[in-house]
Formats: structure tokens, sequence, C-alpha cells
């Protein structure tokens, strides 16, 4: 009976059979494998590529303002950044950027919200908003230097093209009117030092390819940057 059973029955087509079907399994499992990896990190460069760069870090540590003069420089610019990064924004100043750099602080303002085309006096009430954003510095202003950078667009003047031949000397006036901010807020003059820009390291491109006005950017090339370090 058994040898009626081999001869009908081949053992090594079987044998040969099933090794065939694991080595397919096998290659089968691999093959998958490779191509989830693969669809994994195709997914992931493109997460990566679609997460746009975060805005600098304004505060990295917490101190106490009591503590402040304690610490040394860097920590001292940290409070500082702290400090003003708590003061409420107000209709004209809702805008400002704080950005904490390895020795200074630096705060971005929108100059068209603060000056008239071709004037360097203040719009309505945005000098006292200016002013109570400097009142927050008193409790440094012995520790601190001052550097305020103003920057126009490139469009020629109009009003006031008597007084200011050009937007640097506009600028410059308007860098003045704000270090009259902090003269009034009882920092010494000799603390503060007053750079007219003009329309030099604009931060977008204010004309388009055939020179037409991006009205957008120019709005954002116009603003006032105050850079605070320590004496």
């Amino acid at each position: 009976m058994l040898n009626r059973f081999s001869d009908t029955f081949d053992f090594n087509h079987v044998k040969k059979s099933y090794y065939l079907h694991v080595i397919g399994l096998f290659l089968t499992s691999t093959f998958l494998l490779y191509v989830g990896v693969k669809s994994s990190h195709s997914v992931d460069r493109q997460d990566i590529a679609a997460v746009p760069l975060a805005e600098p870090k304004v505060m990295q540590k917490t101190y106490t303002l009591e503590a402040a003069k304690k610490i040394d420089q860097t920590g001292l610019l940290e409070v500082l950044a702290q400090t003003l990064e708590k003061y409420p924004p107000t209709e004209n100043l809702k805008n400002y950027k704080i950005i904490l750099h390895k020795t200074s602080v630096e705060i971005q303002f929108g100059a068209a919200t603060l000056f008239a085309p071709g004037r360097e006096n203040f719009v309505l009430n945005t000098r006292a908003e200016i002013q109570q954003f400097v009142a927050q510095l008193k409790f440094h202003k012995n520790d601190l230097r001052v550097r305020i950078e103003a920057y126009t667009d490139d469009s020629p003047i109009i009003k006031n093209a008597h007084r200011f031949a050009n937007n640097g000397l506009l600028a410059k006036a308007r860098a003045e009117s704000v270090a009259g901010v902090f003269i009034d807020e009882k920092f010494e003059r000799d603390q503060i030092v007053t750079i007219g820009m003009g329309e030099q390291s604009p931060l977008k491109p204010n004309r388009d390819i055939n020179g037409k006005a991006i009205r957008e950017n120019q709005l954002a090339n116009r603003r006032v940057v105050l850079i605070l370090s320590n004496k």
C-alpha cells in the first residue's frame, strides 16, 4: 500500500514547491517593506517642506526684574525682551516685532503707521504710544545704548521736498523724532545714535521687474528699528 502511494506521489516535487512558496513569500514581504519605508520617507520630506520657517524666539529664559542687574549682559537683554513682549499692543503699534540677538534686542516698528508721507512728525497719538512703549525700558536705561535706524521706500519725496532733498535726510529726521521720545523718558543724548537709512536695505523689492511700485512691499520697507544693547 505504501509502495503504491509512493509511486503516485512525488515527494521531491512537493519539497520543491514548498521552497518556492517560502522564497516567494520572503520576496513579497521584502518588497512591501521597501515600498512602505520609501513612502514614509517621502511623506516626511513633504511634511518638512510644507512647514513654514518659525519666527525667531524672543525669550529663552525667564528672569525676575529684580534679578536683572545681577545676571550677565545677555541675561539682561533677555529680561528686556521679556518686558517689552508683555507690553500690550496699541492700534498703531500692533505689528511691532521683537527679536533677541546674541548681544542686542531689536524692535521693529512699521513707519507707515507712525509718520505721514514726507513728514518726520508723528501721526495723531502715535507719539504717546511710542512713549508708553519706551517707558517699559526705564528700569534698564542706565545700562543701555540705543541705536535708532529709520528706513523709507524708494518713492521720491513730494511733500516737504524743499526740506528733505532725499529719503536719507527724511529718515534721519524721523530717527531724531524717535530719539526725542527716549530723551523725554530721561535717557541721555549720548546714549542714543540715530541713523537715516533711507531706501537702503529694503526688506522686500519696492518695484516689480517692470518698475511698477509694489505698494505692500513699500509699506513693509517703511520702518523704524530700535537696537538696544548694553553699554
